[in-house]
C-alpha cells in the first residue's frame, strides 16, 4: 500500500506537496517572510556594533534566532498544508497560529531588544523587568 501511494504521482500527499509553501498557509508564510526580512537591519547593526558578550558579538544571537524562526515558520506554512482545507479554516486552527506568530513576535522583540540594549535576553537577572 505504501509503495503504491509513493509511486503514485497524482496521490494527495503529492498534489499537496507539489503546491508552494506560499500558498498554504499566509499567516505562517507572511510571518517567515517577515522574520527572515528582519536579518537585513540586524546584518547591518552587526557590521557596525562592535559590542560583544562572552567575546561573542551581540548581534549574533538575534541573527540566529532569526533564521532558525524563519526555518520554523516556513515549516508549519509547509504542513499545514498537509491539513484538510476545513481543519485550516477552523477557528482552533487560526487561533492558534496567531499566537504561535505573536509568541514568535514577542520573543524576537525581547532577543532583539536587548541586544540593542547591549545585554543579554536569557536568564538576565539585572532588574525585576528582566526577570520577568
Amino acid at each position: 500500500m505504501t509503495a503504491q501511494i509513493l509511486a503514485e504521482p497524482s496521490s494527495t500527499l503529492f498534489a499537496n506537496a507539489a503546491d508552494g509553501w506560499h500558498r498554504r498557509d499566509r499567516l505562517y508564510t507572511g510571518a517567515a517572510i517577515f522574520v527572515a526580512l528582519l536579518a537585513v537591519p540586524m546584518l547591518a547593526a552587526a557590521a557596525f556594533d562592535a559590542r560583544q558578550i562572552a567575546d561573542v558579538g551581540i548581534w549574533v544571537k538575534p541573527l540566529k534566532f532569526v533564521l532558525a524562526l524563519t526555518i520554523y515558520l516556513a515549516t508549519l506554512a509547509w504542513y499545514g498544508g498537509f491539513l484538510p482545507a476545513a481543519a485550516r479554516q477552523s477557528r482552533f486552527y487560526r487561533l492558534h497560529a496567531i499566537a504561535v506568530v505573536a509568541a514568535i513576535a514577542a520573543a524576537l522583540a525581547v532577543i532583539a531588544g536587548a541586544a540593542a540594549m547591549g545585554t543579554i535576553s536569557h536568564f538576565n537577572q539585572s532588574s525585576p523587568a528582566w526577570q520577568v
